[in-house]
């Protein structure tokens, strides 16, 4: 199980843009947008497997690419390929541009590159991944690729099992799709066509059999924001030898065990950090944080590292590890203490799919620990997240928990992003000088998922960037101004996380009037009520939208200048359906406007498609209308 800690980065980041809604965005018929055109188009994708009993195979790869955009030219000339040189090997069989005008030209020799995989920085040494790339010549928009490759698995990565999942991605349109494989006649394996045409074909030898599934003129689909991956629903076959989610955990389970041992340094730890805790939650606590904190994230793959984490004591000793290799130490330090835990394997991408056919690594990519004692789920390997929170991606997620001693092998569903975990809080003082200049401060608090993503957020820039970091959420607001943020304690993981902002908005208001004004925005942090529903701007959608709950509440107090008269505060707002109950109401004493609102989502899982899509969009139009309420003077 592979997890890379920048795709937490980039979820993280992703919170930073600040974006206030045009109405145009909310008003434009799916009609008038304009078509999609894919890159390219793959005249022929085809995949031929030969599968030994052993769990070793060969994998044939023939595809012919027309390049239908210079975006393709720039993205697709070059072919990467990786692969672990103790489990595969690549050869190239043949590589060769057809241009438009219909001429040949060769890959030459010095085009097909072997390089190390670019590795987690400081344990390039522990990787065994290589990349080969392959580099076209004589590109331009109408050229074909032609590229014939075979992957070798020389070692199975569980023992005696294999497990394939070929797809036609809607990203590019495909011509010609195909899929087959052959198999030892007694050999035992779960072949699962989806959307294909074909079956078992009749073979010459009686000791193979012979399958092959096809699929012409799939069209592409455009990409669309925060949309969960296509795997479950678009033309694939799933190939596994595998027969139960219990075989799966077995597999891992039976060499990764060894590897949860309580040595003697691993017992002095974690007796040195629980010294003077007695409650038994707060001891994982401690546990859990010393982990996070002290251990670093390094993405390491040596051979069967995929899968099989290092002994405790190692990642202890190297005080670095991926996700599986944290997630075992802290399970040795928990047992060292008398408290049971579970491995859990999990998706930490944008795939929702849970195939019907256990495939470890197509279904699961990261794994967390499950505290049985208290239902809790932890996971030491973002390195911010407090006792029991799990980033956004994993929220909602079929999860397959491993067993353990007299603990059985079980699927169980991560909890949800809800208004109880996952929160907000922003209170805001601005004021309105008389030359329209607004000037104020945010203090924000967050809980939860919101919490993790804000703590990865602002600990990712750069000390001394905050006044840019700043403006350019202003920015991005639509607003013309400067401001700072500041915030201390970031990796404190005992106590929710804090930030205050500073904002300063020249110009905001015409003075002395009459006129109208909206309460600005100001700089109320990375999510807030303004951001919430950015990516329900589409009329509709194909794919089902990744979209969380929890509670946004935001308390503003403007202050007004001397003589300015507010004609009538408008009327409270106040809307409840099936997903969200949101509130919001002005009230004045004086020169000071004071303006409460609070958003409840509360949403039945982790992705909304359909009739629930267009519910949670009338929601947001509902909401982001309010925001635009203007005050009369």
């Amino acid at each position: 199980m592979k997890f890379s800690k920048r795709s937490w980065l980039r979820m993280a980041l992703a919170a930073c843009s600040v974006c206030v809604l045009a109405s145009s965005a909310w008003a434009q018929p799916a009609s008038t947008q304009a078509a999609f055109t894919p890159s390219a188009t793959f005249v022929r994708d085809h995949t031929h497997y030969a599968l030994q009993t052993d769990g070793r195979y060969t994998m044939d790869k023939d595809m012919e690419i027309r390049l239908n955009t210079a975006q393709a030219v720039e993205q697709m000339g070059q072919m990467p390929m990786a692969y672990s040189t103790s489990l595969q090997s690549i050869d190239v069989v043949a590589a060769y541009t057809v241009t438009a005008e219909g001429k040949r030209v060769d890959v030459r020799e010095d085009g097909i590159r072997d390089q190390l995989f670019p590795a987690s920085q400081g344990a390039a040494m522990f990787d065994d991944r290589r990349v080969k790339t392959v580099i076209f010549p004589s590109l331009g928009v109408g050229a074909r690729l032609v590229m014939r490759t075979r992957m070798t698995m020389k070692a199975p990565m569980f023992p005696g099992h294999l497990y394939e999942f070929t797809a036609a991605f809607p990203q590019f349109d495909r011509q010609s799709f195909q899929v087959s494989v052959q198999a030892p006649a007694d050999m035992k394996v779960k072949l699962t066509p989806h959307l294909m045409q074909g079956g078992e074909e009749k073979s010459t030898d009686p000791a193979i059999k012979r399958w092959r599934w096809h699929q012409s003129n799939l069209p592409a689909t455009p990409p669309e924001m925060s949309a969960a991956s296509a795997h479950g629903s678009v033309a694939h076959v799933a190939i596994t030898t595998f027969d139960s989610d219990a075989q799966i955990a077995q597999a891992y389970w039976s060499r990764a065990q060894d590897k949860v041992k309580v040595t003697e340094d691993i017992q002095k730890l974690a007796d040195r950090l629980t010294k003077g805790v007695t409650d038994r939650k707060a001891q994982a606590d401690v546990l859990y944080r010393w982990v996070s904190q002290n251990i670093r994230y390094v993405a390491i793959y040596l051979g069967f590292g995929g899968v099989v984490p290092h002994a405790a004591d190692e990642v202890l000793k190297a005080g670095y590890g991926d996700c599986k290799d944290k997630s075992t130490l802290l399970s040795a330090l928990l047992a060292a203490k008398g408290i049971a835990s579970q491995a859990v394997l999990v998706n930490a991408t944008d795939v929702y799919w849970v195939p019907t056919d256990p495939m470890p690594t197509t279904a699961f990519n990261h794994l967390i620990t499950y505290l049985p004692e208290w239902d809790v789920f932890v996971d030491p390997t973002p390195g911010k997240a407090e006792f029991g929170v799990l980033a956004p991606p994993l929220a909602g997620k079929k999860a397959l928990v491993l067993g353990l001693g007299d603990l059985p092998t079980s699927w169980k569903t991560l909890p949800l992003n809800q208004p109880e975990n996952t929160h907000v809080i922003i209170k805001t003082e601005m004021t309105l000088a008389p030359n329209g200049q607004v000037s104020g401060s945010s203090e924000i608090k967050s809980g939860g998922a919101l919490d993790l993503m804000t703590r990865m957020a602002l600990t990712s820039f750069p000390s001394g960037v905050e006044p840019q970091v700043a403006s350019q959420l202003l920015a991005m607001s639509g607003q013309q101004g400067s401001g700072n943020l500041r915030f201390h304690a970031a990796d404190d993981l005992s106590k929710p996380f804090k930030y205050t902002t500073y904002f300063t908005l020249p110009d905001v208001v015409q003075l002395p009037g009459p006129g109208a004004m909206a309460v600005p925005v100001g700089l109320p942090g990375l999510v807030h009520l303004a951001t919430a529903f950015r990516p329900l701007a589409l009329t509709e959608r194909r794919w089902p939208l990744v979209f969380g709950g929890g509670r946004m509440t935001e308390h503003i107090t403007l202050k007004l200048p001397e003589g300015m008269v507010i004609q009538k505060l408008p009327a409270p707002t106040q809307f409840t359906n099936a997903f969200a109950n949101y509130a919001s109401s002005m009230s004045q004493q004086g020169q000071v406007i004071e303006i409460r609102r609070q958003l409840d989502l509360r949403l039945p899982g982790p992705t909304v498609s359909g009739d629930d899509y267009q519910l949670l969009r009338q929601t947001a139009m509902q909401v982001v209308r309010d925001l635009r309420t203007q005050l009369a003077y």
